[in-house]
């Protein structure tokens, strides 16, 4: 576009066009090229810029585009500053582990009682050097026979039918008691320290995040 050219409005239809500015002085006139509306210098007055649209230079379209674009940048910048910093007092203000250890803790106490209370001993016969000891397995019900020598130690079920089945069953007993042990020490090492590790490091990271925004 030449400096004496300029997008000039027409009074009929509103489009835009193309004219000389010099041209609309010298008295000669201009058409419109849609509604072919004639464009002179009585109806535009070589010194008003009413009618003119000014286009931006394309510098000034690049620097308002980079402008722009900074903004929509500090408003993203912000609003993630807003999520992270929403995240950071959720987290702190709620602790999903609170008092979470009272009840594996209980029932690791049942379970240590259990294996303190299996054994009820209800009858002991001395003979010689050997010591004779009736016994019930409260997790069981099974009755069982300890006899105890100097040198020698041995248990046996009182129920002499089938014995296999018997300690097959004390051992699964004994089996199932371990699982729920490990399991439960498991889920109390979680609560009271794993878990609130991984927290803490969760909320230094949001912060570390917070921080660089």
């Amino acid at each position: 576009m030449n400096d004496d050219t300029k997008r000039i409005k027409c009074l009929r239809c509103g489009t835009f066009n193309l004219v000389s500015i010099d041209r609309i002085k010298d008295g000669d006139t201009a058409i419109c090229g849609k509604c072919k509306n004639k464009i002179n210098s009585l109806e535009y007055p070589y010194d008003s810029n009413y009618f003119i649209e000014n286009k931006p230079s394309p510098e000034s379209e690049i620097e308002s585009n980079r402008s722009y674009d900074k903004e929509i940048q500090t408003l993203c910048d912000q609003a993630r500053k807003d999520v992270i910093r929403g995240e950071i007092a959720r987290e702190a203000n709620h602790n999903p582990y609170k008092n979470k250890w009272i009840l594996p803790t209980i029932l690791l106490a049942i379970l240590l009682l259990a294996y303190v209370f299996r054994w009820d001993y209800t009858v002991s016969k001395s003979s010689g050097s050997y010591v004779l000891k009736w016994k019930t397995d409260r997790w069981t019900g099974q009755k069982w026979i300890e006899q105890y020598s100097p040198s020698l130690t041995k248990e046996r079920p009182m129920d002499q039918t089938k014995p296999e089945d018997a300690w097959s069953e004390r051992i699964d007993a004994a089996n199932i008691w371990n699982t729920a042990v490990t399991i439960d020490v498991a889920w109390l090492l979680y609560v009271t320290w794993i878990g609130p590790k991984r927290r803490m490091k969760k909320i230094a990271k949001l912060i570390v995040d917070y921080s660089e925004q």
